[in-house]
């Protein structure tokens, strides 16, 4: 059944929706559908037009922030530095691929060294902005301000 639907979404997206602006994909309804229907199917392709939009994408995939940071070191008690963590979800094989990815990344890493003591916290506020929406850049959505507050940027036992 999945490999016909997505053959089925598939055979749909060349004919209706490829190489057409979006009202008129919208406007193309296939035979046998209803408009609110196909509405619902074209959602994916909003998503992944809304995805090539990131300026800094994440590189893990669905893997989670919180299995990455246990797998570099967390399962032993030693997570990883912030500046490594960031690196580590922001590269593609070595390196990062975006210039404002890049750039973001060298900010994180000055920060640090003219501030060795800072809270994570307060570089991540001084590299991406005020932190008050309910979660924290570069952390996924699960976490919040306060989750993080209080935690110092080096890797425990420096």
């Amino acid at each position: 059944m999945n490999e016909l639907w997505r053959k089925w979404r598939c055979r749909l997206f060349h004919v209706h929706v490829k190489n057409h602006s979006i009202g008129a994909a919208i406007r193309s309804v296939p035979k046998n559908m209803n408009k609110t229907d196909w509405e619902w199917l074209r959602v994916g392709e909003r998503n992944s037009k809304n995805r090539c939009r990131v300026k800094m994408p994440q590189r893990t995939g669905s893997k989670p922030f919180r299995q990455i940071k246990y797998d570099m070191g967390g399962k032993s008690g030693n997570p990883p530095s912030f500046e490594q963590f960031w690196f580590e979800t922001h590269k593609s094989g070595n390196i990062l691929d975006k210039s404002k990815t890049e750039g973001k990344y060298d900010m994180i890493k000055k920060t640090i060294q003219e501030n060795p003591d800072m809270e994570v916290f307060d570089v991540i506020e001084s590299c991406f902005g005020p932190q008050n929406k309910g979660r924290v850049a570069s952390y996924g959505g699960s976490v919040k301000p306060n989750d993080i507050k209080g935690r110092s940027t080096k890797p425990i036992g420096t």
